[in-house]
């Protein structure tokens, strides 16, 4: 079994993550992640389609036809591969779908989202798959903003002032955008060779502990003929932020309707909303990061 310490919980697996590094740690471990030859569906689901079976505090979902999760009460992930699914594949869908999911049952929120650090806050870009959420990240990070997070953060709503723990997962990105940013390319992210990305090496921020979080910018899919940047209040913040969480479609069936309200008003209250637009153009990204810099200066965060 492999140890580590993973979004500030002790793990405890018999995969050995392919981006996190391990770190002992005394005591019992939050999560366990084992192996399975059979992986029998939750009984008495609450929702059930090709793709996922949910009971309460139970969730299976499948990757491919090979390959399949579930993960149990916040504390356990179980795992039934085929003999041809590779590590990476394992291992992408494992600290995703799967952490994602764990930490809901956990009442923690995994924010969509990519992130950089400014003056000790985590800055968070988030929007839907493909809009760019990595890329900028990338980009501020050579001007000098360490990077926190691809993908996926940990917030703890409870905590005055919140914070969030990053997945270490390693920065993802498209082959265009690695060659746009003159960025070295490394191992790909998935054993499938249409699956155009791979990791790529960035300057990281020192996080250790979690980083205080109360700024988030949503990446705007419109096409925008120039940038700008303005803050989201009310209702319409609200919906942002509830779409801001990992599988928010999937709260239906995680979450009593009530409970994700809840959630989401508190980290309303504790959270500035911006919504950034920008032109749809791979050419200016290094642009996009500049502007960006410049309004983080712009009321930052004491």
């Amino acid at each position: 079994m492999y140890q580590y310490v993973f979004s500030g919980l002790r793990v405890s697996s018999e995969f050995k993550f392919t981006i996190a590094d391990c770190e002992a740690f005394d005591g019992l471990p939050d999560v366990t992640i084992r192996f399975v030859q059979d992986l029998e569906k939750p009984s008495n689901p609450i929702y059930s389609d090709d793709i996922v079976t949910a009971a309460a505090g139970d969730v299976w979902f499948c990757a491919s036809d090979e390959l399949a999760y579930r993960v149990i009460g916040g504390s356990e992930i179980l795992i039934a591969r085929g003999k041809h699914v590779s590590n990476a594949d394992v291992n992408l869908y494992l600290v995703g779908t799967g952490f994602g999911v764990l930490c809901l049952q956990r009442d923690l929120i995994p924010f969509h989202c990519s992130a950089v650090e400014h003056n000790g806050h985590a800055v968070a870009f988030s929007g839907e798959s493909g809009v760019g959420k990595s890329t900028l990240a990338a980009a501020l990070s050579q001007l000098g903003y360490g990077h926190v997070c691809d993908d996926v953060c940990i917030a703890n709503p409870t905590l005055t002032p919140m914070q969030v723990q990053p997945m270490p997962k390693g920065l993802k990105l498209w082959d265009d955008a690695a060659a746009q940013l003159n960025i070295a390319q490394g191992t790909r992210v998935s054993a499938d060779p249409d699956f155009h990305k791979s990791y790529v090496s960035v300057d990281r921020a020192d996080h250790a502990g979690g980083l205080l979080f109360n700024r988030i910018y949503i990446l705007d899919n419109d096409i925008a003929s120039e940038f700008s940047v303005h803050e989201l209040k009310g209702a319409e913040k609200h919906a942002e932020l509830r779409r801001a969480i990992y599988r928010e479609e999937w709260l239906h069936f995680l979450q009593e309707p009530r409970k994700t309200f809840d959630l989401v008003s508190t980290l309303a209250s504790k959270l500035q909303v911006f919504a950034f637009k920008r032109p749809d153009d791979l050419a200016r990204i290094k642009e996009s990061a500049g502007i960006l810099a410049r309004h983080f200066d712009d009321g930052a965060p004491e």
